[in-house]
């Protein structure tokens, strides 16, 4: 029991889409007189309240007695559910772009980054006349970010197509060779159901010659399956490491493919912020001189600004520590992609290895050997029960 008082601190229900069922018998709310119009109008999705069936001609009264305040409750959750549909749809779209190492590669974010923790990057963008190189740049870097994720995003589809055609491979050819196991079970099983009678009659007529003549027949029988099975397993166990093999060329070479392409972009990146702090350094220097000579206002350069125009050398060394900040944010996500995309790669291959071949391999003649096991135990379990009689 939560002891609600109030009608309205039910309405939040509205969100839970599954909702189905409702008892607030107990709660002071329950004993007010709209009570019942109130939760059904407000909760149309209800099906039982306070278990009893919610009839139709309650839902009409309901939504004709709230009408206007229900129109516009409805007219809310329609915007809030485009919202919450967008907000999904991002979160859908980051997961996406996370898989492919590119997330927040296709925006200003990494452009944001070079300036976060950046004072002297802050002040020089504050330096008139600034802002129009200051946007040029921006665009610059911001078109080669986007290829970036052009390229993370059509290089993860090629790589979840090669892993796609890889295990659609792998189980064709398990497939293939689990029909071929099936069939020479069946045939060994109809063998077995032929010879057993003929094995228990001799044991029970003690005809010891027939016997163990059916017995040693039965036994190159079993064998001979065993010695199918090992050698068909052999046989996928090759296949299967030579499509791994293969599978593992294909990858890298995607993968390199990839980092190639990613760091011939980064590249540009850090050209493109070189050659901004030139630029830079160019019109800071010419502003500053200007400062000095007391051509420009000091009122026209920001407070927090004018202390890197005190002098060359700190005008300089702003300059370098913005474009070494800069340097750093690069590397590191470049450094992050690459080092992303080579550790999936390695996990996936090592994955494949340890499942697909010793895992799956060890796992299959196990499996041969407890079924010749339990085809001996069932034979000697039958011909004893005989010999018993």
């Amino acid at each position: 029991m939560n002891q609600i008082a109030n009608l309205d601190d039910v309405i939040y229900l509205r969100r839970f889409k599954k909702l189905k069922t409702l008892s607030l018998t107990g709660n002071p709310v329950a004993e007010q007189s709209e009570y019942s119009l109130f939760i059904i109008g407000h909760l149309p999705l209800l099906v039982y309240l306070d278990y009893r069936l919610i009839k139709d001609i309650q839902r009409e009264k309901a939504a004709h007695s709230y009408e206007i305040p229900l129109t516009q409750l409805a007219e809310s959750d329609q915007v809030e559910d485009a919202k919450r549909a967008t907000q999904e749809e991002k979160q859908r779209q980051l997961v996406v772009h996370k898989a492919a190492y590119v997330e927040n590669l296709d925006g200003e974010g990494l452009f944001q980054s070079l300036y976060e923790d950046n004072p002297e990057g802050q002040k020089m963008n504050q330096l008139p006349g600034v802002q129009e190189m200051l946007k040029e740049f921006h665009d610059q870097f911001v078109e080669v970010c986007k290829e970036v994720f052009r390229i993370g995003i059509e290089e993860k589809k090629k790589r979840d197509a090669e892993v796609e055609e890889f295990m659609a491979g792998l189980e064709d050819a398990k497939r293939q060779a689990n029909e071929l196991g099936v069939k020479a079970i069946e045939e060994f099983q109809a063998y077995k159901e032929k010879i057993l009678p003929e094995m228990v009659a001799t044991a029970e007529q003690q005809n010891e010659e027939a016997h163990d003549r059916l017995m040693e027949d039965f036994n190159k029988h079993k064998n001979h399956l065993q010695d199918t099975l090992l050698d068909q397993e052999m046989h996928l166990a090759d296949i299967l490491e030579d499509m791994v093999r293969e599978f593992e060329r294909n990858i890298g070479d995607l993968v390199s493919t990839f980092i190639e392409n990613v760091q011939a972009q980064f590249a540009i990146c850090r050209d493109s912020v070189n050659q901004n702090s030139e630029r830079l350094s160019e019109v800071a220097t010419a502003i500053m001189e200007r400062f000095m000579k007391g051509d420009i206002d000091e009122h026209e350069v920001p407070e927090e600004t004018r202390e890197i125009l005190s002098d060359k050398e700190t005008l300089e060394n702003a300059i370098t520590s913005s474009r070494e900040l800069h340097t750093v944010r690069i590397d590191n996500r470049e450094d992050e992609i690459l080092s992303n995309v080579r550790n999936w790669m390695t996990t996936l291959i090592e994955s494949m290895h340890e499942e697909e071949e010793t895992k799956r391999n060890r796992d299959r003649v196990l499996e041969v050997d407890h079924l010749i096991e339990s085809i001996q135990e069932e034979v000697n379990q039958l011909l004893d029960m005989d010999i018993d009689r």
